[in-house]
């Protein structure tokens, strides 16, 4: 859902940008994909993303089960972020027009 503002890679303070988020909901399933990183990948990984995701983008980190795709695997934990409406740059539902319009004309550091 691009229910949560970006004032920094999509936008700016004056007009945020959407971009698409994880809302945390009982019983539902999000397909995705996931990515392994490993010994000094981690520190970097982490380190990185924890700037990007909860210090600028006001996400919360969970920890997660993750299913691999038709595989007999079992979960692996997995790192997700999610917007919560109580992080001030949380935008929140809006029509797919009002969303569409607020993606095309909003404009941050990296588009």
């Amino acid at each position: 859902r691009f229910w949560h503002g970006d004032n920094f890679h999509r936008g700016d303070d004056e007009m945020p940008g959407r971009v698409v988020t994880l809302i945390e909901e009982d019983d539902v399933c999000t397909w995705g994909v996931a990515f392994e990183v490993t010994g000094s990948q981690m520190e970097e990984s982490l380190k990185y993303l924890n700037v990007r995701e909860a210090v600028r983008g006001g996400y919360l980190t969970r920890a997660v089960d993750f299913f691999p795709r038709g595989t007999n695997q079992p979960p692996v934990q997995a790192l997700v972020y999610i917007a919560t409406p109580d992080n001030p740059i949380y935008l929140g539902p809006a029509s797919t027009e009002e969303i569409a319009s607020q993606i095309a004309v909003c404009k941050g550091n990296s588009g």
